[in-house]
C-alpha cells in the first residue's frame, strides 16, 4: 500500500511540474505571437504610408519640372519660330528626368523626339492617344498616363503631358510629353529593407504588377491562394487600405496595403510569415527544452521527497507488525520531517 503511495506521490509531483511549465510556455508563446503581430502590423503600415508619401512627392516633382519646361524660352522659341535646335538641346539636358522627350503638334504628330538624349527620326501619329486628347482638352495642365510599356525605351513608363497655347493667341500649338520609367519612381522601394526577407510591391487597378523585387513578375497579374488573398487583391485594386495575412504569389505573409488614388495604384508591403514566426518559434523551442530539463530535475526532486514520506511509513508498518506478534524488544526512531 505504501509503495503505491510512493508512486502516486511521484506521479503527482510530475503532473504538477508538467502543468506549470507547459502553462507558462504556451501562454508565453501566444503572448509573443500577439505582440509581434501588432508590432509587425504597425511597422508594415508605417512602411506603406512612408512609401506612399515618397511616390506622391516624386510625382509632384515631375509635375513641377515639366511645367517649368513648358514655360521655358526654348519651348516659346519653337512654338513661335520653329527653332528646333535649341529645343532639342534643352530636351537633352533633362535626359536623367525624362529619357524620352517629345513635342507633338496639335494634329497629334510627333515633331521632335529625343530618346536618351539622341534625336529620333521615327516620328509617329499619336492623335488617337487618350493622353494626347486629354492634354489638348486641358491646356497648361499636367496630365499623367497610366503605366505603359514604351516601345522606344523598352521599359515600363508613365507619361507626363502638358498642352501649350500660342503666346500670341489662345490656340493650342502642341503637347510637350516626357516619359518617366516606373523603375525611377520605385527606386526607393528597391532599396527599402523590410526585415530580412520582406518586400514591397506595386499594382494597378487591374491587378497588374508594376513593381516587384523579382523582375519576372513585372506586368503579370497578381495572384493569391485562399479567401484572404482574394479579399486582399479585391481591396487593393479597389483603392482600399488594410492589413491581413495572405498567400500572394506563393508567399505566405503578413501584408499591409495602401492606395495611391491619384495614380490608381496600390502599394503592398509584405513580411513572410516564416520570418515573422521565427522569434516565437525560438521561444517555443526554449520552452520545450526547459520543460524537458525541468521534468528530469522534477523526477529527481520528487523521488527524494517521496522517499522522505514513504520510508518512515514503511518502517512504522514493519514495527507495527512486530508489536502485533508480541515482539516488544525493538525500539523505533524516526529521523525525518
Amino acid at each position: 500500500m505504501f509503495r503505491s503511495l510512493k508512486t502516486r506521490i511521484l506521479i503527482s509531483y510530475l503532473c504538477m511540474v508538467l502543468v506549470i511549465v507547459a502553462s507558462f510556455g504556451i501562454a508565453g508563446y501566444f503572448s509573443m505571437v500577439r505582440y509581434l503581430k501588432d508590432k509587425q502590423q504597425g511597422k508594415l503600415e508605417n512602411f506603406a504610408l512612408h512609401s506612399q508619401e515618397m511616390i506622391n512627392d516624386s510625382f509632384k516633382d515631375i509635375k513641377s519640372i515639366i511645367q517649368r519646361m513648358s514655360d521655358s524660352y526654348e519651348v516659346k522659341e519653337y512654338i513661335g519660330r520653329d527653332r528646333d535646335i535649341p529645343l532639342k538641346m534643352y530636351f537633352a539636358s533633362y535626359e536623367n528626368h525624362f529619357p524620352l522627350m517629345k513635342f507633338i503638334n496639335k494634329k497629334g504628330v510627333e515633331e521632335i523626339k529625343l530618346i536618351r538624349g539622341e534625336a529620333s527620326e521615327d516620328l509617329r501619329d499619336t492623335g488617337k492617344s487618350p493622353l494626347f486628347q486629354d492634354a489638348m482638352k486641358n491646356p497648361d495642365k499636367v496630365i499623367f498616363s497610366p503605366a505603359k510599356w514604351d516601345p522606344d525605351l523598352k521599359e515600363l513608363v508613365v507619361y507626363a503631358s502638358i498642352a501649350k497655347k500660342s503666346y500670341f493667341d489662345d490656340a493650342v500649338k502642341g503637347v510637350l510629353t516626357g516619359a518617366i520609367p516606373v523603375s525611377h519612381i520605385t527606386m526607393q522601394l528597391s532599396n527599402m529593407k523590410i526585415g530580412k526577407t520582406g518586400f514591397a510591391m506595386l499594382i494597378d487597378t487591374r491587378g497588374k504588377i508594376l513593381f516587384h523585387p523579382e523582375k519576372d513578375n513585372l506586368l503579370r497579374k497578381i495572384k493569391g491562394r485562399g479567401q484572404e488573398a482574394e479579399e486582399l487583391i479585391a481591396n487593393a485594386t479597389s483603392m482600399k487600405s488594410g492589413f491581413t495575412r495572405a498567400t500572394i504569389l506563393g508567399v505566405d505573409a503578413y501584408t499591409a496595403y495602401v492606395p495611391l488614388k491619384d495614380r490608381e495604384w496600390s502599394l503592398i508591403m509584405s513580411m513572410p510569415y516564416e520570418e515573422f514566426i521565427a522569434a516565437p518559434n525560438i521561444l517555443r523551442n526554449t520552452a520545450i527544452a526547459t520543460l524537458f530539463i525541468t521534468i528530469v530535475i522534477g523526477v529527481i526532486i520528487a523521488f527524494q521527497l517521496s522517499r522522505g514520506i514513504t520510508v518512515p511509513l514503511l518502517d512504522l508498518a514493519a514495527f507495527a507488525r512486530r508489536v502485533a506478534k508480541g515482539d516488544f524488544s525493538h525500539k523505533m526512531d524516526i529521523h525525518t520531517k
